[in-house]
């Protein structure tokens, strides 16, 4: 994890010290250990990462929400609950409903006219483009799914940290920056 923060840190200062040049190469290079460590966290969810079940469950509320910006406790519902009981079962799986799309005749006919039609005529040329709305739609979905758990189960330890590391989030990702490049928030 160190090694991969470091490299970031090394990344994001050649792309903000350099060329417009070397940031338009550097920045989708960047990614890579940010998308790495975070998937650090996608194993220690499945308690993978360390033999240790408090190792794991640190590391995992730590780095999904605040490097990721998805929800701890949204992304163990969806992801080690839903996905696998049912892995690839429409209206159970999550991981497989990507509106507009339809990965079913009985899905396509519950559909409204307007997706059916997207669905008929460009499902294969918008699959790709829409997947870049994914994490966007994941991170609200993270926001919804804390508010809810918060309002049925009351306000647990998991999900004040929830909610902190992913106000870290935000603050990291959108405030600071905005902030260091003079945007304002």
């Amino acid at each position: 994890f160190a090694i991969l923060m470091a490299a970031f840190a090394g990344l994001c200062t050649s792309i903000v010290m350099g060329p417009f040049w070397l940031a338009a190469i550097l920045t989708p290079i960047a990614a890579i250990p940010m998308v790495t460590a975070v998937m650090l966290g996608h194993e220690a969810g499945h308690r993978s990462l360390s033999g240790s079940p408090r190792v794991n469950e640190a590391v995992y509320h730590f780095l999904f929400p605040i490097l990721g910006g998805l929800g701890a406790l949204h992304w163990k519902n969806k992801h080690n609950v839903l996905h696998p009981g049912h892995p690839n079962v429409l209206g159970t799986d999550t991981d497989i409903e990507i509106w507009p799309m339809s990965l079913s005749l009985r899905e396509h006919e519950n559909s409204g006219w307007f997706r059916r039609l997207l669905q008929r005529h460009a499902q294969g040329y918008l699959f790709w483009p829409l997947t870049l709305f994914l994490p966007l739609v994941m991170r609200f979905e993270s926001i919804r799914y804390v508010a809810t758990h918060v309002r049925r189960h009351g306000l647990s330890r998991q999900a004040v940290a929830d909610v902190l590391c992913q106000l870290c989030h935000y603050s990291l990702w959108i405030v600071l920056p905005s902030l260091y490049f003079g945007f304002g928030p």
